[in-house]
């Protein structure tokens, strides 16, 4: 179990974030750390809120192609 899930986009992490933030997702970009380049943090929420990054993230992701 864990309370959030790290990930590395194959775009600049702030194209992502700003996708998810328009669609009134809220990440972290945590590409500034060391190590953490292209790199989002998001926190584990409850099953409705999940379902709604994963459905933000692939329109999101479709829209970067």
């Amino acid at each position: 179990k864990a309370n959030f899930i790290l990930f590395r986009t194959a775009k600049p992490s702030r194209e992502l974030f700003d996708a998810l933030y328009a669609q009134g997702v809220l990440v972290r970009d945590v590409s500034g750390y060391p190590m953490l380049e292209r790199c989002l943090r998001v926190s584990i929420g409850l099953p409705e809120e999940n379902d709604r990054f994963v459905t933000a993230l692939d329109s999101a992701l479709e829209a970067q192609s």
